[in-house]
């Protein structure tokens, strides 16, 4: 079994990609960790704009794109790249409350 640590605060989404080699995992304070699954590391972490704890998040198949829905009703979509995770969109002021999506 394999534990993943670095969060301080509570997990409130986790999603593993199709490819089963990466893990995105976010927390109650806004901080998004992307993780090398075979060992274990966190190869990335960011903090989103306003500490907005994180409502659910998607990985696609080869772990280089992540969507991210937060409490404020927003959504980002990150580049995740060998050296650094950027905001690739972001989708601001949507009148309703995303629960989950995927790619």
């Amino acid at each position: 079994m394999l534990e993943l640590r670095g969060h301080r605060s509570s997990i409130t989404a986790l999603t593993i990609s199709f490819c089963n080699n990466y893990a995105s995992s976010a927390d109650n304070d806004g901080i998004l960790m992307l993780w090398e699954l075979e060992s274990g590391h966190c190869l990335h972490q960011l903090q989103n704009k306003g500490n907005i704890p994180v409502t659910s998040l998607a990985l696609n198949y080869g772990g280089t794109m992540c969507l991210a829905t937060h409490l404020d009703g927003n959504i980002q979509l990150f580049r995740i790249l060998a050296n650094e995770i950027s905001t690739y969109k972001q989708f601001e002021d949507l009148n309703n409350r995303i629960i989950t999506m995927d790619f």
